[in-house]
C-alpha cells in the first residue's frame, strides 16, 4: 500500500472537519516555527473555531495578531486566496483527477464512487490526495516561483 506523501502534513480528527484543536496544533507545530521573530498578522475567515478563546490565547502567546475577515471580503483583503490558492487548487484538481484515473486503471476500482463505510478504500483515497497535493505544490512552485512575493 502507498503511504502519505512526505511533503504533506496529515492531521486527523474523528469528524474529519477542521476545529480549534487542529488549528492550535497547526499554529504551534507548523506556523510558529516558520515565522520570523517579532509580531505577525494572521488573516483568518470567520469560521467559528478561528475565534475561540483557546485559539486566540494561543495566537497571543506567540505574538500573532489575528485579523478575522468578514464574509465576501476575501478578494479584497486576502490576496493569496485570489492569486495563489485559486491557480494552486486548479492544478491540484487536475493532478488528483489524473491520479484517480491511474488508480482506477491499475486497480479496476473507482475511488470517486466509494462507499463511506469502506475504510480501507477511504484510506487509499486519502493517501492519493496527499500525493496529489505534494505533486501539485512542487509543480506550482516550479511554474509560479515568486508569485507569492509578487502578490503582496
Amino acid at each position: 500500500m502507498a503511504r502519505y506523501d512526505n511533503r504533506v502534513e496529515v492531521c486527523w480528527n474523528e469528524t474529519a472537519y477542521a476545529n480549534s484543536d487542529l488549528l492550535i496544533d497547526w499554529i504551534n507545530n507548523l506556523l510558529v516555527p516558520a515565522l520570523p521573530p517579532g509580531p505577525c498578522l494572521l488573516a483568518l475567515d470567520i469560521a467559528k473555531f478561528h475565534s475561540t478563546k483557546s485559539v486566540l490565547a494561543t495566537l497571543r502567546s506567540h505574538n500573532i495578531i489575528p485579523s478575522l475577515i468578514p464574509p465576501g471580503c476575501t478578494g479584497l483583503v486576502q490576496p493569496l486566496d485570489v492569486s495563489v490558492n485559486k491557480p494552486f487548487k486548479s492544478l491540484l484538481h487536475d493532478i488528483l483527477d489524473e491520479l484517480l484515473d491511474q488508480y482506477q486503471d491499475t486497480h479496476h476500482l473507482n475511488l470517486s464512487e466509494i462507499q463511506k463505510t469502506n475504510s480501507s478504500i477511504i484510506a487509499e483515497r486519502c493517501i492519493l490526495v496527499t500525493q496529489a497535493v505534494g505533486h501539485a505544490w512542487e509543480q506550482f512552485c516550479e511554474k509560479h516561483q515568486g508569485l507569492v512575493v509578487e502578490t503582496f
